[in-house]
């Protein structure tokens, strides 16, 4: 499948570079291996083991070209994989890919996306949470006031967006919320 560099910011925009400026010709060096470039310009480079998604704007590996960050949402996320690119261009150190997900974030999509096809196949939610819970004992006469029975409704919606397209937000960098800053001095006090 080969994702939109508007969904996937881990494909590098490359164009020609602006006249009078040189950038690398990815053709001309031995240690890039350029494959699969069709005429919509995606392709994917291999540079020192590493793979690279592309995307031409113009031109292609032939020609000196100069990466393409959009300042967009997904800015920084584009810029680390620029990064990464130059890294391994250049033979510096390829810094490691941010993680993308957490590994609570995965264990939580893997189970939301069972209880979806759970719903799917008819089961209730009480069956679904035996399947995804089987550590905890439920029972019919407490089912309707325990905790798992939120849980488990959350997972299936949860899994509902993942399924309707929301999967795609995976593929972007974790997000830290930046915390308010607390007014200093006697401002707070108003």
């Amino acid at each position: 499948m080969i994702w939109s560099p508007a969904v996937d910011p881990a494909r590098i925009l490359l164009r020609p570079c602006p006249p009078g400026m040189d950038g690398p010709r990815l053709a001309a060096r031995d240690d890039v291996i350029v494959s699969g470039l069709g005429e919509d310009g995606f392709c994917t480079a291999s540079v020192g083991g590493l793979e690279f998604p592309l995307l031409f704007l113009a031109g292609g590996p032939d020609q000196p070209v100069a990466a393409v960050v959009l300042a967009d949402d997904l800015a920084l996320d584009r810029l680390e994989a620029v990064h990464r690119f130059w890294a391994a261009l250049t033979g510096e150190k390829v810094p490691p890919e941010r993680r993308r997900m957490s590994r609570q974030k995965r264990q939580r999509a893997g189970k939301s996306l069972r209880a979806v096809d759970g719903r799917k196949d008819g089961a209730s939610y009480l069956v679904i949470a035996e399947v995804l819970f089987p550590m905890h004992r439920i029972t019919l006469a407490t089912w309707k006031s325990n905790a798992l029975r939120e849980t488990v409704i959350r997972l299936a919606r949860d899994g509902l967006t993942l399924v309707a397209g929301g999967y795609r937000s995976l593929l972007h960098r974790r997000r830290h919320r930046q915390r308010r800053k607390r007014p200093s001095g006697q401002d707070w006090l108003r």
